[in-house]
């Protein structure tokens, strides 16, 4: 029932392989096509330019199998010079990039017409992921009218754990948590998860397999929150140093 192993850096030593079942991607999959998916139109283009080698990257290839938009691919050095060419209605990315398109934007004037010069003129669902993106900037193109995703989550999770929503978002937030996950926070504050999404185990690796669980089998993300009102998660701190 193994779908793929995908090896993290972790925060110490050598890399370890987070071995994931179809059943963990397709219970994080059914959450985020729940919340997101009667926002994406029909016939949608998506420009992809995320390492597949990486769960975002992978993860934002197969809802695109599932929920039937076209990915045209793109590298870090050329993806900001296809938008004009692709007019993509869908981009999934970390923030440097959404930095970047911000920044070319406010070049061309900051406004609506720029917006849509600069990104195609079709692009209606962004989504970012992968660290934390500048409240000004998601307030910016909020502005310009454009609603930023904004989730967080870790390879073990499949990956994703909270996601800001359409109709539920919080800006100094990562969002709420995904219908199938449950979270609390440990007495230091460390963000613990369980659920269908949540990998067993890292390949070959006992060792680190039970020092990443608590004994009664949450697993600690070696991240530190704090809830804010209205269920919103904000992360404040790393446990352990990358």
């Amino acid at each position: 029932d193994l779908a793929t192993i995908i090896y993290t850096s972790g925060t110490t030593g050598m890399p370890k392989g987070v071995m994931l079942t179809h059943n963990n991607l397709q219970a994080s999959a059914k959450d985020w096509i729940d919340l997101n998916a009667a926002h994406i139109p029909e016939n949608a283009v998506d420009l992809h330019w995320l390492p597949l080698s990486h769960a975002f990257g992978t993860g934002a290839i197969m809802l695109g199998n599932v929920l039937g938009w076209q990915s045209y691919f793109a590298n870090p050095n050329n993806v900001m010079s296809k938008f004009q060419q692709v007019q993509p209605h869908i981009f999934l990315s970390v923030p440097a990039y959404w930095e970047k398109l911000y920044l070319q934007i406010q070049a061309e004037g900051g406004n609506k017409p720029a917006f849509e010069k600069v990104t195609g003129g079709s692009l209606t669902f962004g989504l970012s992921g992968g660290a934390g993106l500048k409240k000004e900037i998601k307030e910016g193109f909020q502005q310009m009218g454009l609603l930023i995703i904004e989730g967080y989550g870790l390879t073990e999770c499949s990956p994703t754990l909270t996601m800001n929503r359409f109709d539920q978002y919080n800006f100094d937030s990562v969002g709420v948590v995904y219908p199938s996950v449950e979270l609390k926070l440990a007495n230091d504050g460390e963000i613990l998860a369980r659920g269908p999404n949540v990998f067993s185990g890292y390949y070959k690796n006992d060792k680190a397999t039970q020092e990443a669980f608590t004994p009664d089998g949450w697993f600690k993300t070696g991240d530190v929150g704090q809830w804010l009102e209205g269920d919103f998660l904000k992360i404040i701190d790393r446990k352990k140093e990358i």
